[in-house]
């Protein structure tokens, strides 16, 4: 068997936490590649699938010349609202697709591209507004291509070499030691079942008792910060907003992601996605602030104003600085005819304007709609880019695995996805970064959802 570099991939509409990924190999003699693979009684050996060899991607549009985008809002539902520029390998959001920003009226087409490396909005010459949301990583250049859109992961992912390594940080030497598991928010959060807000820090409404590992194991899974109280047995969570629990304190300091790579910043590789994204953290007001301003004037016959061009300084009891021109053309002596808006700053947390000063009551007022950037939106660029699949590559060559097996009896490859130990709930203990072929008939896989790929 000569070397591979086998590549899959699987589908899913959103993704939290990436699946635990195990590729498994082998077959039986005089078994071909067509008939059914069958893991617990086909596969051999396996491999785990480690972080570094996975990869969240998005569909990749690369920007066109000529083509219309669409300018991003929270009820969009295309993927059209974005571009890829291979020239400095940086994601632009579109913030707005039209000279005079006007709902009423048909987009431009796009003839500039988006280059600008600054955290800034920024209008080009055909009407367009762009601002950089992410740039991919020099490190996920494999998974580009046509159609894919790697999505790098800005937080770091730590490869361990043992199942100890893993957990010592929370549990030290008491890995299997029996607890209380308190888990805490790393974000503002809305609970889905009973709509009550939460801060980054809070703690969550579950009381769990568990081993200190299948704790971590748990908090990796909701994508919780953790904290492992060795030997706590009794106690709950009272119906206290945020909830209180005797048994945990009630709320945990939680780096941002801009302190974690503020951390790490002279490792930072020059160029890559994550030393980007601490430039556009350090830069750019990354709090719910004002995307865009857009005006329908379709159903207004009177659009003439005595001032040219007039300023609304928007002011509301929690938002600075935001700052909108409507923009007008000359009608006739000393009057002037609105054709549109443009958003000269866009302020920060705002949630929703109070003071419209003189505009108060009008036309203007009721027909401008602003649209706002999801909270802390550079933080996780899949806020805002929907990743759609999972690319794997897995690097195996008959020297991996000759000692193990005979390479000519490989027939099939399969990716097993969150696998568990063979006619047990218990999920498969296999290392980060522990790159080993190991025999099934010793580690058995109870298969779900196995991907088959051919030899």
């Amino acid at each position: 068997m000569s070397k591979k570099n086998i590549t899959n991939e699987l589908i899913q509409t959103q993704y939290s936490v990436l699946p635990e990924l195990h590729l498994v190999f082998g077959g039986l003699e005089n078994r071909t590649p067509d008939d059914a693979f069958i893991p617990e009684a086909d596969a051999l050996f396996a491999r785990r699938v480690n972080n570094v060899e996975k990869c969240l991607i998005a569909d990749n549009n690369e920007w066109q010349y000529g083509k219309v985008y669409d300018a991003w809002s929270p009820e969009l539902t295309s993927n059209n609202y974005y571009v890829y520029n291979s020239s400095n390998r940086i994601v632009y959001l579109c913030t707005d697709n039209k000279p005079n920003n006007r709902i009423d009226e048909d987009s431009a087409i796009s003839t500039a591209i988006p280059s600008h490396i600054t955290p800034e909005i920024q209008t080009y010459e055909d009407g367009y507004s762009w601002i950089p949301l992410f740039m991919v990583d020099v490190s996920q250049i494999e998974f580009l291509s046509k159609t894919d859109l790697p999505i790098p992961n800005l937080r770091g992912t730590k490869n361990y070499q043992s199942f100890s390594e893993k957990y010592n940080s929370l549990c030290g030497s008491g890995v299997t030691a029996f607890g209380c598991c308190c888990l805490y928010f790393k974000d503002n959060s809305v609970d889905e079942l009973t709509g009550e807000v939460y801060s980054a820090g809070d703690l969550t409404n579950e009381t769990i008792f568990s081993d200190c590992f299948e704790c971590q194991k748990i908090a990796d899974a909701l994508n919780r910060e953790v904290l492992f109280l060795s030997g706590v047995t009794t106690g709950g969570v009272t119906s206290s907003h945020p909830p209180e629990n005797p048994l945990c304190p009630a709320t945990k300091t939680i780096k941002t992601l801009q302190q974690e790579l503020q951390d790490e910043q002279y490792t930072l590789s020059p160029g890559s996605s994550r030393e980007y994204a601490l430039y556009l953290l350090n830069n750019f007001a990354n709090d719910k602030g004002i995307m865009s301003a857009r005006i329908d004037l379709a159903s207004v016959t009177d659009k003439i104003i005595s001032n040219e061009n007039p300023e609304l300084q928007i002011a509301d009891a929690t938002g600075t600085g935001a700052k909108i021109i409507f923009t007008t053309a000359p009608y006739s002596y000393n009057e002037y005819e609105v054709t549109g808006v443009s958003l000269v700053s866009s302020g920060t947390n705002y949630t929703q304007v109070t003071d419209w000063g003189d505009l108060e009551g009008t036309n203007l007022e009721v027909l401008l709609k602003l649209i706002y950037f999801p909270e802390n939106f550079y933080n996780d660029p899949t806020t805002l880019i929907s990743a759609k699949r999972i690319r794997i590559k897995v690097n195996v060559s008959s020297d991996d695995i000759s000692s193990a097996v005979d390479t000519n009896k490989i027939t099939k490859f399969a990716v097993l996805v969150n696998p568990k130990l063979y006619d047990s709930d218990a999920p498969a203990i296999y290392p980060e970064g522990d790159n080993s072929i190991r025999s099934l008939q010793t580690f058995a896989f109870a298969a779900t959802g196995p991907t088959i790929v051919e030899v």
